[in-house]
This record gives C-alpha cells, sequence and structure tokens, in this order.
C-alpha cells in the first residue's frame, strides 16, 4: 500500500519576518516541507518550538546527513514530527486534541534572513491518507513479510510428499543433493535378493556340513574295517602271487580312503 506524506508550504516574508504555513500536520508524521522562493540559501534552519522559544520540538536539519533539495527556486525536505519531545508533548492528551508551536526558519549564514510563524500540530492524523512517521516503512515492511510468507507458502504446498492436498502434485525427489545412484525401490529390491540369497547360502552350507560329517562317519567305518582285516592264513587256491596283489590292492584302498578323508578334513 502506497502512502503520500502529509505536505506542509513554508513561504517566508524576510523583510517582516512573517511566516506563512499552509497544510495540516499531526505528531509522529513525516511531513514533505517545501520552502518557497529559498533556493538561494541552502543553509537555513526550520525549527519547532514552544510558545515561550525554549524548548525545541523539531527541526531541520537535525540528523547527520540531512539537506536541503534545490527544487526550480525552492527547497524541499522531509520533516519528523516523530520526535522523543514532541510525542512526550501530547501524552495527556485526547486524539484529537490539538497544540500551538512556533514555527521558525533562519539562515546560518545570513542574520537577517528569519522569519516566524505559528501553527498548530495534532495529536493524530488529520486525513486517513496521511501517514504518522513510522507508517510509510512499516507497511512497506509488511508488504515484504506478507510476500514472503505467501512464496513460502507456495514452497510448501507443492513440497507435499503425499499428494492428499486438493490437487497439489506429489513430488518426485530424483534431484536431491548427494542422492547416489540408486534409488529407494533399488535399494529395497537389493536387499530382498540379498536377504534371499544369505539364507539359501546359510541351508546350503548347513546341509554341505552334514553332508560331510557323514562321509567321514563312514570312511571312518572303512577304514577301521580294513584295519581290523586281518589275514592268518591262505586259502589252499590262492597262491603267492596272488596273495602279494591282494595286499598291494587292499594297501591302495587303505592310501585312498586316507587321503581321501584328509581331502575332506
Amino acid at each position: 500500500m502506497a502512502l503520500t506524506a502529509t505536505a506542509l508550504t513554508l513561504t517566508p516574508t524576510w523583510a517582516s519576518k512573517r511566516l506563512t504555513i499552509d497544510g495540516t500536520v499531526s505528531v509522529r508524521e513525516a511531513v514533505a516541507v517545501t520552502l518557497v522562493g529559498c533556493a538561494t540559501d541552502t543553509s537555513i534552519v526550520l525549527k519547532i518550538s514552544s510558545e515561550n522559544g525554549r524548548v525545541d520540538y523539531a527541526k531541520f536539519p537535525n540528523l547527520p546527513g540531512d539537506a536541503w533539495t534545490v527544487a526550480g527556486d525552492d527547497l524541499t525536505a522531509t520533516l519528523s514530527l516523530n520526535t522523543d519531545l514532541l510525542v512526550a508533548a501530547f501524552a495527556q492528551w485526547g486524539p484529537d486534541d490539538r497544540l500551538d508551536f512556533v514555527w521558525t526558519v533562519a539562515s546560518a549564514t545570513n542574520s537577517n534572513l528569519y522569519a516566524l510563524g505559528h501553527k498548530q500540530i495534532g495529536n493524530w492524523m488529520e486525513d486517513t491518507d496521511d501517514p504518522v512517521a513510522y507508517s510509510t516503512p512499516l507497511a512497506d515492511a509488511i508488504d515484504a513479510v506478507e510476500e514472503d510468507v505467501a512464496t513460502l507458502e507456495g514452497y510448501f504446498a507443492a513440497h507435499l510428499h503425499d499428494g492428499s492436498a486438493s490437487g497439489a502434485p506429489r513430488v518426485p525427489h530424483g534431484n536431491l543433493l548427494d542422492i547416489g545412484v540408486n534409488s529407494h525401490r533399488a535399494i529395497d529390491d537389493a536387499l530382498v535378493t540379498l536377504t534371499s540369497g544369505v539364507a539359501t547360502n546359510a541351508s546350503n552350507i548347513s546341509n554341505g556340513a552334514a553332508s560331510i560329517i557323514d562321509h567321514e562317519a563312514r570312511l571312518d567305518a572303512i577304514e577301521t574295517a580294513i584295519e581290523a582285516d586281518t589275514i592268518t592264513a591262505l586259502p589252499a587256491s590262492v597262491d603267492d602271487t596272488d596273495f602279494t596283489d591282494i595286499y598291494n590292492t587292499l594297501t591302495s584302498v587303505l592310501a585312498f580312503v586316507a587321503s581321501l578323508k584328509a581331502s575332506q578334513t
């Protein structure tokens, strides 16, 4: 919302030392001041004082960097009526009350150039279109915050994961920073496959171990049987050559069984 500052036109008559002031202002306002016909002297000081002249409630220039702006034959400036002393002067007064003040303009370089006038200041804005001194920056700040909030709300609305809100799409996460090469679904599928493989391998290992134990028991039984087979007498039909062949054969079998057993351990 754009706000227009309250305007005052000050016209000094140097010869009579009179200052004519046109416009209506209130405490706390930022006032756009036009000083008529004073473009040749930017050293002029504008002051608002008590009737007895003992208290200065506001002035221009006041803060570092304050300076009149030349506008044709005139000087322009923004005068703050939001000073501590001026606000305190209205503290015990009603919202529609007005107080009298002395307004003076005086050249800092020419002691003959000064003018004085009387002007009331209201306790609040006379025109609802006129801002108090802090209204313009405050309104601008509020507008900026509202824009930021609207933007953030848009971001939040667009970032719904389940798409449950009316018209809100589900947001993919393919462009996340440091996402890696696998999607969540690929990782889940890989975990299922690995889990199944581990279970199968565990079963195979268990079955293989049982088979090895069984084979070892059988080999032990064969070895025991062979070692216990002592030949005490030869049949009449068996000659020395036959016995030697049989013995060699049994010895080979025994060695084979021993090597087979060793390879299984």
